[in-house]
């Protein structure tokens, strides 16, 4: 049986077509679960595709993404594709399964054990997912959002929040943002890591360790210590 552990994200990113959700569409959803036990390099992870008849959308946003279209439109293999009255009970399933709830002894309820994280989720990925068909019945999250961007803005180099790109950036992660929903819900996720100590190998190891109840070796405790 799992230990109860309070530091638990799940790192949420969508893509869509455009920024308004009144006239726009959810194209796709990525998320990953930090418990600080399952070893970084294999979080427990959700994506799928989101399929219906006609899209709507503005113009730029629609250009972005030939790819997913595409995909969806074959319905490529390896891949998972929900219509939006199937995604928030697919969705809070995998939530359910991954820990991310717990049931209030009181009264047997479901309770959000899991502090949603992203870029700028609070202003728009948040108003998008909650527009889903009973959202809020399946998929449950705690109160507070934990934005990278503040956990690294710089009083002395920034105006603003950073951005994604200068978060990953300013935690050593190479590339651009990928604009698909895995890959960044993952460099969402890493930022917070980082920032919390959490991204290293030795780290995975002793966390792990603990979990198990495994004496480490003295020797290998002075070097992941």
């Amino acid at each position: 049986m799992r230990p109860d552990i309070t530091s638990i994200f799940v790192s949420v990113d969508i893509e869509t077509t455009g920024l308004d959700p009144e006239t726009c569409d959810t194209l796709e959803v990525g998320a990953v679960i930090d418990d600080w036990l399952f070893p970084l390099a294999k979080p427990p992870e959700f994506h799928c595709y989101i399929k219906q008849s006609l899209y709507r959308g503005q113009p730029f946003a629609l250009s972005m993404h030939p790819t997913i279209f595409r995909r969806i439109a074959i319905e490529e293999e390896g891949y998972s594709y929900f219509f939006p009255g199937e995604f928030a009970e697919a969705f809070g399933s995998w939530l359910n399964i991954n820990h991310a709830y717990v049931i209030d002894p009181d009264n047997l309820k479901r309770e959000a054990r899991g502090v949603v994280a992203g870029k700028n989720f609070a202003s728009f990925d948040d108003r998008f997912l909650r527009k889903f068909k009973n959202y809020d019945q399946h998929v449950k999250f705690h109160q507070r959002i934990l934005d990278p961007g503040m956990m690294f803005w710089s009083p002395t180099e920034d105006t603003k929040p950073p951005g994604s790109q200068t978060c990953m950036e300013r935690t050593n992660q190479e590339g651009k943002v990928a604009h698909t929903a895995l890959e960044d819900a993952k460099s969402v996720a890493k930022m917070i890591q980082t920032h919390a100590g959490r991204a290293s190998p030795a780290t995975d190891l002793v966390k792990i360790a603990q979990y198990r109840g495994i004496k480490l070796p003295a020797w290998l405790e002075e070097v992941v210590g």
